[in-house]
């Protein structure tokens, strides 16, 4: 009787391994990381934008200048030629500041892709992690219900394998619905039209980011920040006022502005160091777990290896209902790899991030592959 038991176990399995034919793979857009930024860079409104801001800022220093350099000897002690000068001096400290958010601009974009075109890959991997373990899952269930049929396992240990299946089918749908809405985010940035279904084929592979000692990082970062120069430029508006008599404006009020503007400079000066100092420690522990999980996924690769050999020479099978088996140590080496590929994309955000508010290159080809 045992003996047929086994016999009609093979049978069905072989059967069951006979029914599991891939389907096919739907047709898709490669795209690479520097694809990604091209057309970010080449579609974004608010690069022309800026261009256009830089353009008119240019206009109205040149017209300022003109109009100072026509000012007639002894004419500063009238307010009203005062104003003139002083509007010169706006309109040149805003040119300046145009042209270094010319620059940024570049840079935020930059930054943005990055950030939603590696929250999409790890979206992706994530689902792909779910759908693994619900596929070995799926066939574990059909042994299980043979198992059961020939009072292997009872029909309360395969009720409990089945729920646990509802769950991850749950779970595998949310991961394709986050999916999609990061490929959505990304088809924003590019200029995509709605149903865009690009296949992103460049991954991450930076483990470090050298950097120099915090309180360098920070001084480069308070000289270099968007937030800080920005401030700044409101700043060095409101200080240029002080030393002239201005029309229809009180000294108090022009004052005043001038505080707050000061107010606003440090606390930007505030803000950002503290940003900066939050980054430096997140990127170290970053370096540390993909350090740590470069070792667990060669460790899982290993066990993979190990129960190939086993799985070639009889010991263990291909599937069963145990963990001890080809697929699960697969799947293992599998959500391993992709693991490590995660903390590797949350490393290229951060630095992305890091880099920008530092002033530093956002983006560097040899981060991918």
């Amino acid at each position: 009787m045992e003996n047929l038991k086994r016999i009609v176990v093979f049978f069905m399995l072989v059967f069951f391994m006979a029914a599991l034919v891939p389907l096919p793979a739907e047709a898709e857009e490669v795209l690479t990381i520097e694809e990604a930024l091209a057309k970010a860079h080449k579609s974004n409104p608010d690069l022309r934008r800026v261009d256009l801001e830089v353009e008119k800022a240019q206009i109205m220093r040149d017209d300022a200048a003109e109009a100072v350099y026509y000012i007639p000897t002894g004419g500063l002690v009238y307010p009203e030629v005062q104003q003139v000068v002083n509007m010169y001096q706006q309109a040149e400290i805003q040119l300046n500041a145009l042209k270094k958010q010319q620059k940024a601009e570049k840079a935020r974009i930059t930054k943005e892709v990055i950030t939603a075109y590696a929250d999409a890959v790890k979206k992706y991997n994530e689902a792909e992690n779910l759908r693994v373990a619900l596929k070995n899952a799926e066939e574990k269930l059909r042994i299980s219900a043979i198992m059961r049929e020939v009072g292997y396992i009872s029909s309360f240990d395969y009720e409990q394998t089945e729920t646990g299946i509802k769950q991850l089918k749950e779970s595998y749908k949310a991961a394709l619905r986050a999916y999609e809405g990061s490929v959505a985010n990304l088809a924003a940035l590019l200029g995509e039209s709605q149903g865009w279904k690009p296949r992103l084929a460049s991954r991450a592979v930076l483990a470090e980011y050298p950097r120099h000692e915090l309180s360098v990082e920070i001084s480069r970062g308070l000289e270099e920040s968007v937030m800080v120069w920005s401030k700044k430029a409101l700043y060095d508006i409101e200080e240029s006022k002080q030393n002239w008599i201005l029309p229809n404006e009180k000294s108090e009020i022009t004052r005043i502005k001038y505080e707050v503007a000061g107010i606003d400079y440090e606390k930007a000066k505030r803000d950002t160091r503290a940003v900066i100092e939050n980054l430096y420690y997140t990127i170290d522990t970053l370096e540390g777990q993909i350090k740590a999980a470069e070792t667990a996924y060669v460790q899982a690769e290993k066990a993979y290896n190990m129960a190939k050999i086993k799985y070639e020479a009889g010991i263990i099978p291909r599937i069963g209902t145990a963990n001890d088996d080809l697929i699960t140590a697969e799947a293992n080496m599998t959500k391993a790899k992709l693991d490590l590929e995660n903390l590797r994309l949350d490393l290229a955000k951060v630095k992305a991030e890091y880099a920008y508010l530092t002033g530093k290159e956002v983006y560097n080809s040899g981060d991918w592959n």
